[in-house]
């Protein structure tokens, strides 16, 4: 369920070496409230252009996608991003996954593969969707 909908898990999405621009979270820094913290001007800089953004990705058939396994282009050997978390959705019926991406292939609907085992013989179709694959609008939790 916390996949399905997005929720961020400490640890995994996000931690001491991901900033809150990468995981989605940018919101929960102070830029305009606080006016010096340490970190600021290393936020600033990322705030823009962060290296990963994360995304979910909906997989091809019902093999799950594990924590740490590269992403491709397809048909590439260029690592793009990789898996943070993983699962089998019983709602969308698929195989579904939390990432991190560079933010050039983070588009809604773009093609990737999921390297299975080494990443270069065994590969699963991805698209990516957003991080929130179930329920986006988050209405099911307001009703």
């Amino acid at each position: 369920a916390r996949i399905e909908v997005g929720l961020l898990a400490s640890g995994r999405e996000f931690n001491d070496l991901i900033s809150p621009y990468q995981a989605g979270i940018g919101w929960s820094v102070g830029l305009k409230t606080k006016p010096d913290f340490i970190g600021r001007a290393a936020l600033e800089k990322l705030r823009d252009r962060p290296p990963f953004v994360g995304v979910g990705l909906l997989l091809e058939g019902n093999e799950v996608a594990c924590g740490g396994q590269c992403v491709y282009p397809v048909g590439d050997h260029w690592r793009v991003g990789h898996v943070t978390s993983g699962t089998f959705s019983p709602v969308l019926n698929r195989s579904i996954a939390l990432a991190q991406i560079a933010p050039e292939y983070a588009q809604a609907g773009t093609e990737l593969e999921v390297g299975m085992m080494d990443g270069i013989k065994r590969r699963i179709r991805a698209e990516v969707g957003p991080l929130s694959l179930y329920d986006p609008s988050k209405s099911r939790v307001r009703a």
